[in-house]
């Protein structure tokens, strides 16, 4: 027992250490206006050790050091490395262990009254401007000349002496409540991680396993945040204006280096460059495959050849962390086969009726998504693909052999915007109430469409042999799905999917963009290879 008493004080130690190292961090990027401007280092610091203790808040101090030393940008003005310590302003950094130091040697003398703990700030500060000016005079003298100890006071303490005399007042305003917080051992709420680096550095963080994260993630902050971001204000949808432009650009160049002949990886690594010079990169790592009937496909060493589709799913990222995702396909002759026309066509009209007949209040799963699925099945009726109603075919579930993903997903500032928070991170049975509330895009099938709702319509239509053999020797739509037709003439064909992007207004929906990303056969004929 005690040793698991003392395994959980350890893991709170380490957590709240990382926490206040980062929050020096964040003191350290605020900058405030002055005669003089100055920052909030040492504001972090005194509330660090204040609140804390002398043992965690000088660890906290010395991690804050290290993360800047490997060069993470968290001194002032966003800089880090080891360059910056060795400046003739980096004394001072280096005096804020001292500082640290100076008070845990107080309060073990003389304990944590407000009283002691005010006079342990100001002989840490005292400590520190001294180290400081020292290695100031240094540095300063070594690199540009001789500098008097009084003008060197007048650089680098005296202006900045009134400011922190108030950072060390207001450290101790909210000292006493921080450290009230932290003795009532409130809960630390997290998102559920879904990328691999997220879960690292959130287990050395909390000091967590990384495959027991999950099991301590905030369901009150995973509502929290997707009520909060299912709704784009007018700024935000500007910013995805933006992206569209990145998207835009991406997909046009995929499309005029289409031919045969070219490696796929030649197509994605020139998009990526796109995204990079317009953005930040990539919303998410491109799709450029030939095989379009694999989904989330990014193997990108084929060959171009005629006769075969391209598939790109691609989008970027802008400035702003607000993302694009769009998908085209066409053939790498320039010119469609009737059979490709024919499929591409049900795709493309399945695409255009989606964006007519969204519009706030709508369900996604009941009224949007199997709505695709009843305009993919009447297309596939048309074309023998499917026998009988195509009502008849999507209450059977047919439609799971040609599109077996949703209509779309949520869009913002991820690419599926709170999915990694919401219908794989918790079991929907035990919040069903909840997240019928919520109503956002944590799980789809309590997802309610509202006005500045972004959301993606991507319906395709896929041919792929191992469903179809898994399909057919499990009996599946026996009666309904043709498999003679489907063998003989479309197990080669790979896969369609045209993507853009929705926002619901207060009326209906219209697609993302001030220009449409060329979609029609006679557009992309036009384009592709060019």
């Amino acid at each position: 027992m005690e040793a698991s008493v003392s395994r959980k004080w350890k893991t709170i130690d380490m957590a709240y250490i990382a926490l206040f190292a980062v929050l020096m961090a964040v003191c350290s990027w605020i900058s405030i206006p002055a005669v003089v401007p100055f920052t909030l280092q040492t504001f972090g610091v005194f509330v660090a050790v204040s609140v804390l203790g002398g043992k965690r808040g000088t660890l906290a101090v010395v991690l804050y050091l290290l993360m800047g030393i490997v060069g993470l940008p968290v001194f002032a003005g966003f800089s880090g490395g080891l360059g910056v310590l060795l400046g003739s302003t980096g004394g001072y950094i280096i005096g804020f262990v001292f500082t640290a130091l100076v008070m845990w040697l107080i309060e073990r003398l003389l304990g944590t009254k407000t009283w002691v703990l005010a006079l342990s700030m100001l002989l840490g500060l005292a400590v520190c401007y001294a180290f400081g000016t020292a290695w100031f005079l240094v540095v300063y003298t070594k690199n540009t000349g001789a500098i008097g100890l009084w003008t060197a006071l007048g650089k680098c303490v005296f202006p900045y002496i009134l400011p922190d005399c108030l950072k060390i007042a207001l450290a101790l305003a909210i000292r006493k409540r921080l450290a009230a917080a932290i003795r009532l051992g409130r809960r630390i709420h997290y998102l559920p991680p879904y990328r691999g680096e997220t879960k690292l550095q959130l287990s050395v963080l909390l000091g967590i396993a990384p495959a027991l994260l999950h099991d301590y993630k905030s369901v009150d902050l995973m509502f929290a945040v997707a009520e909060m971001r299912e709704v784009k204000s007018a700024e935000e949808v500007a910013q995805m204006e933006d992206a569209f432009h990145i998207g835009y650009a991406m997909h046009t160049t995929a499309m005029r280096m289409c031919r045969a002949g070219v490696v796929e990886r030649e197509i994605a690594g020139a998009i990526e460059g796109v995204a990079k010079s317009m953005g930040l990169g990539v919303s998410f790592p491109s799709i450029v495959s030939q095989h379009g009937e694999t989904l989330h496909n990014l193997n990108s060493e084929g060959v171009l050849a005629d006769g075969r589709l391209l598939l790109v799913d691609a989008g970027g990222e802008n400035r702003m962390n607000y993302c694009s995702d769009h998908t085209r396909t066409y053939p790498v002759s320039g010119r469609f086969t009737a059979q490709q026309r024919e499929i591409y066509d049900i795709v493309l009209a399945c695409h255009d009726h989606i964006a007519r007949i969204v519009r706030p209040g709508m369900m996604y799963m009941q009224e949007v998504h199997l709505e695709a699925y009843r305009k993919l099945a009447e297309g596939l009726v048309g074309v023998g693909l499917l026998k009988g109603s195509a009502d008849d075919a999507v209450a059977a579930g047919a439609m799971y052999l040609f599109m077996p993903h949703g209509l779309g997903h949520g869009l913002g500032m991820d690419v599926h915007d709170c999915e990694n928070i919401g219908e794989r991170s918790f079991d929907y049975s035990l919040v069903a109430e909840r997240a019928a509330q919520s109503a956002t895009c944590l799980h789809r099938a309590t997802w309610r469409l509202r006005p500045g709702t972004i959301l993606s319509d991507e319906p395709g239509i896929y041919f792929i042999p191992a469903l179809v053999d898994k399909c057919e020797a499990e009996g599946k739509f026996r009666g309904i799905v043709d498999y003679d037709l489907l063998r003989s003439r479309y197990l080669d064909f790979g896969g369609i999917r045209i993507e853009d992007d929705l926002l619901v207004t207060d009326t209906g929906c219209r697609i993302l963009g001030d220009r449409t990303i060329p979609v029609t056969v006679e557009e992309l004929e036009a384009v592709v290879g060019r």
